[in-house]
């Protein structure tokens, strides 16, 4: 696994809908406030459903700026333009694939699966023809599973130096995983164990069986998705070593949508987030057990998700502000 040698900020923002000259300006204007970030991501639906694309025209990101997809389609003069670069749709603007993981040049770790979730269609033989259809694909999760990303012991050592070489540069299993998960659904279990879900005030929006094994493989530090209503962030989930010692905690964050109307008479749902990635070195300090944090869903027997555990303590954030850290470990 890469080495993560300094902190990094993160910016996610839900889902833009095409309203990117305003997200670009609401970036910077963060960026400047609070920053400066080293990575933002797009959480949800960059475009809205009936785009052309050209929204992106003239445009540039202050930061780099990282997507996959949501529900609706990618307009076809983005998918030629990502076809063209590679990823790039503008300045800073990159497209991550449907499912996939890219590490940045300061070793942050980056996942994602895209699209819907239809079991029918997750089955289908060409189901991952196209890398632009918004729908979830079984040959695209098994092949995330099956990456070296997701199996650190897959990575090559074929030879005694690169062997000895690795061996003194692992890292504790505390900092094995992904950074960031960015779902275009939530994934099951998550209300199990939870006491803050019902603060939503109705149901998570209906969650993508497939990605349960993909959060269990990935360990990610942070989970973002943007469908549904609302604003969600869950308490703290531990993943333990192979001492039996919980080492690595997962925060899961539902994100409301940027690019959506204000209600009548009330204001838009929590829309940003910001956060820090501690470094992660063989020499870095174990985290420490989040105060708020519950048992992993993950961890326990599959039944009905209701709410049980731990309480969470009153450090909820205004729409706009920045989140702080209770103990300056977030991760």
């Amino acid at each position: 696994m890469a080495l993560q040698p300094n902190p990094l900020k993160i910016l996610a923002i839900g889902s833009p809908l095409s309203q990117l000259d305003e997200t670009a300006s609401k970036i910077r204007a963060i960026n400047s406030k609070h920053g400066p970030f080293d990575a933002c991501v797009l959480v949800g639906d960059v475009f809205a459903e009936e785009s052309d694309g050209m929204e992106v025209e003239g445009l540039s990101f202050p930061l780099p700026t990282y997507f996959t997809l949501g529900k609706f389609p990618l307009p076809e003069r983005i998918q030629e333009k990502i076809s063209l670069t590679g990823g790039e749709v503008v300045d800073n603007l990159v497209f991550l694939g449907k499912a996939s993981v890219l590490t940045t040049a300061q070793g942050l770790k980056i996942g994602c699966v895209g699209g819907v979730y239809q079991e029918e269609l997750y089955n289908a033989p060409n189901s991952n023809a196209d890398p632009y259809t918004p729908v979830m694909a079984k040959p695209a999760i098994d092949a995330l599973l099956s990456s070296s990303a997701l199996n650190p012991t897959l990575n090559d050592a074929s030879s005694s130096l690169a062997s000895a070489r690795q061996s003194s540069s692992a890292l504790p299993t505390a900092f094995q995983g992904l950074d960031l998960l960015i779902l275009s659904a939530p994934p099951p279990h998550l209300s199990l164990l939870s006491t803050t879900v019902a603060s939503l005030g109705h149901p998570l929006a209906t969650a993508a069986e497939p990605l349960a094994e993909v959060v269990k493989k990935a360990r990610p530090r942070y989970m973002l998705w943007a469908d549904g209503e609302g604003f969600w962030e869950r308490e703290p989930f531990g993943w333990k070593s192979s001492s039996g010692r919980e080492e690595r905690w997962t925060r899961s964050v539902k994100l409301g949508a940027f690019g959506a109307l204000t209600p009548e008479g009330g204001k838009k749902t929590r829309w940003f987030y910001a956060f820090s990635l501690p470094a992660q070195t063989p020499t870095t300090s174990i985290p420490e057990r989040p105060k708020n944090a519950t048992p992993n869903p993950y961890s326990m027997s599959t039944g009905s998700e209701g709410s049980a555990g731990v309480k969470r303590g009153a450090d909820d954030e205004e729409d706009g502000e920045v989140k702080r850290s209770r103990t300056g470990k977030l991760c």
